[in-house]
């Protein structure tokens, strides 16, 4: 099954648990990011597996078991609406 995760302006601090890289699929409001390269720009892995991208101060989403290597290889996951 593909789930699809929508963010919009002020999304605060979110999780995804089961992120599946090349079946789901992550959009961003294009307000909170131009480009798939900005949403790059704005991940790092926090050491532990896991990845956070950071819109802003309040708003980051973290991918549980997913690092930025991984998803910079799945990058047609990433959405901007």
């Amino acid at each position: 099954m593909t789930d699809s995760f929508v963010f919009k302006p002020d999304f605060g601090a979110d999780t995804i648990t089961d992120f599946q890289p090349s079946q789901d699929m992550i959009q961003f409001d294009h307000s909170v990011f131009t480009s798939v390269a900005a949403i790059i720009a704005h991940s790092a892995d926090d050491g532990h597996g896991n990845m956070i991208i950071t819109a802003d101060a309040p708003d980051s989403l973290t991918l549980l078991n997913v690092t930025t290597a991984v998803l910079q290889q799945h990058l047609n996951d990433l959405h901007i609406v």
